[in-house]
């Protein structure tokens, strides 16, 4: 069975998680979360499984 994730943008995820934006960042560059980047959108987060 395939599985299909679902992308948040940063403000999305943000909104979701409670924290900021920069938090989010941090987060990416510590490897705690993994940020998937696409030309013109700055950036996604894949939903937490």
């Amino acid at each position: 069975m395939m599985s299909i994730e679902k992308h948040y943008t940063m403000k999305e995820a943000s909104r979701i998680l409670g924290v900021s934006v920069r938090r989010l960042q941090i987060w990416d560059k510590q490897g705690l979360i993994r940020c998937v980047r696409t030309p013109g959108v700055g950036g996604e987060y894949l939903k937490a499984s």
